[in-house]
């Protein structure tokens, strides 16, 4: 994860190990690494406010384009916000 107060030593690790890197962001988790600026972090806050009142909506309108591409509804559902 990018963001963290831990990020950078975390990186610094898989560097050192020469591991393959993934990028995780956890939108509704505040941002709290001392490297982001101040409208980063506003930002995230609005992204954060917009997606906890909108997750139901989010699922449902989720759920309804899967089963028309898949014809069926899906077995689970994850949301990783």
């Amino acid at each position: 994860m990018v963001f963290m107060p831990d990020s950078e030593r975390a990186a610094g690790l898989v560097h050192e190990a020469n591991l393959d890197v993934g990028l995780h962001l956890h939108f509704t988790e505040p941002f709290t690494s001392a490297s982001c600026s101040t409208g980063l972090v506003d930002a995230q806050r609005r992204v954060a406010r917009f997606l906890r009142r909108n997750s139901e909506f989010l699922l449902l309108a989720g759920t309804a384009s899967l089963e028309l591409i898949m014809t069926h509804p899906p077995s689970s559902s994850n949301v990783n916000s």
